[in-house]
């Protein structure tokens, strides 16, 4: 009987945390351990801040691929591929398909310019599982660039939080944003998150990470978060660390990560591997 008890209040505990509020993260996001929310590189707007897509002039098109495993031997594998369009005068926007072993998510987000300092944004998600038919979900945020240096977010991710999003993960959580530039070598990025409708051991958490540039090219990142989203985790909140580098040759980016949780708040911790590519023109 004990057993089952406590079979029960994990399985409550494991439904009680699963969130989607960003159900992928690049090799660049994971790198910095899930930061980067003031200013995301390339096609990561499309998830971690929709509003940035105006700020970048580019097309792109990008790919991931991410193996993970579990400390009890579990594994799996996640695909991305996005395209975004910063350049279209009329409409900018990016449009992403991820999946996972059981789980597919596909992503549009769209942005407007307000001046040379602010934009705004919106994110609309569709995520499906082999046993349901759908959930959706909207977001919205805003970038300031206040100087060179130092430039903030605000973001409300799952801004519906329907009963059957909340029963697919699907919680509504805000987060902000800032990054702190010194001279173009070293980056700083502090991005703490507030989750509402999660026990109060975990509604607030944060990602905080550097970026250092080497050879003008290549960038060494390194992150640490804590009640944060772990994507590959069956989107539990978790603490640890991201490492990664990455290289920006001619129109092409190159990026690796290695993500390690330490704590998760399904009571599990794990590590994975990603590599992506991304072309921007």
């Amino acid at each position: 009987m004990n057993k089952l008890i406590y079979t029960l209040l994990i399985a409550l505990q494991v439904t009680a945390f699963q969130t989607n509020a960003e159900e992928f993260h690049s090799p660049r996001t994971a790198a910095l351990g899930g930061a980067g929310h003031a200013a995301p590189l390339l096609n990561d707007a499309i998830y971690l801040n929709p509003s940035y897509i105006a700020l970048i002039p580019t097309y792109s098109f990008s790919s991931t691929y991410l193996s993970h495993r579990d400390a009890d031997g579990g594994s799996g594998r996640i695909l991305n591929f996005s395209l975004q369009d910063g350049r279209n005068k009329a409409l900018k926007g990016g449009a992403a398909y991820t999946a996972k072993d059981k789980q597919k998510t596909i992503n549009l987000a769209t942005a407007y310019r307000l001046g040379d300092a602010i934009s705004v944004g919106a994110g609309y998600k569709y995520l499906w599982t082999e046993l349901e038919s759908g959930a959706h979900e909207i977001s919205a945020s805003s970038s300031f660039v206040l100087s060179d240096e130092f430039q903030l977010s605000l973001i409300l991710h799952n801004a519906i939080q329907t009963d059957y999003g909340r029963e697919n993960g699907l919680l509504r959580s805000i987060i902000i944003g800032s990054k702190v530039n010194l001279k173009d070598i070293l980056i700083f990025y502090i991005d703490p998150h507030f989750i509402p409708s999660v026990s109060s051991g975990y509604k607030r958490g944060y990602n905080i990470a550097i970026e250092l540039v080497l050879l003008k090219d290549v960038f060494f990142r390194s992150g640490i978060f804590k009640n944060a989203p772990v994507p590959f985790m069956a989107n539990a909140l978790g603490e640890g660390q991201g490492l990664g580098i990455g290289w920006v040759g001619g129109r092409t980016s190159l990026d690796y990560a290695y993500k390690k949780v330490n704590r998760t708040s399904t009571l599990r911790s794990g590590f994975s591997h990603s590599l992506g590519l991304t072309l921007y023109f």
